[in-house]
């Protein structure tokens, strides 16, 4: 079977953050995803935070002394990267591998876009395959 890397971007707006931040803290109890084991998701880790954040106090706190003029209403507040493997590949490595994966990709996603705009950087192990959600706030000069 073939074993490949997988990323992919997605950008969000304002409106968007808020369920962004439910699903990547597994904030609630009623997940409309059925991929998601509850009985794994304390295996779950943010390579950036120790604990939950709150998505909007922190894209305000990165861009009110970053950002000199006023954020338009249709701004794309987060960009985030999925990043992940097949199946294969993913299964065959140990957690420790794993963690090296996605650290390794967050090293060369925040080397792309600035570590300092980046905002989170979630591991899911509680659905079926490995994989990793970053988010960063793009600001640039």
């Amino acid at each position: 079977m073939a074993k490949y890397g997988i990323i992919r971007m997605q950008k969000f707006h304002k409106d968007a953050i808020l369920g962004i931040q439910k699903h990547n803290q597994r904030e609630g109890e009623n997940s409309k995803n059925k991929d998601i084991d509850l009985n794994r998701t304390m295996l779950n880790y943010d390579l950036v935070n120790e604990d939950k954040i709150k998505y909007h106090e922190e894209i305000k706190k990165m861009t009110a002394t970053r950002v000199k003029r006023k954020i338009r209403n249709d701004a794309v507040l987060v960009a985030e990267f999925f990043v992940s493997a097949s199946p294969e590949y993913m299964h065959a490595m140990s957690p420790d591998e794993q963690r090296k994966y996605f650290e390794a990709s967050l090293d060369h996603i925040a080397g792309k876009y600035g570590q300092q705009n980046i905002l989170y950087a979630v591991v899911h192990n509680d659905e079926a395959t490995p994989h990793m959600h970053v988010g960063f706030v793009p600001i640039t000069e």
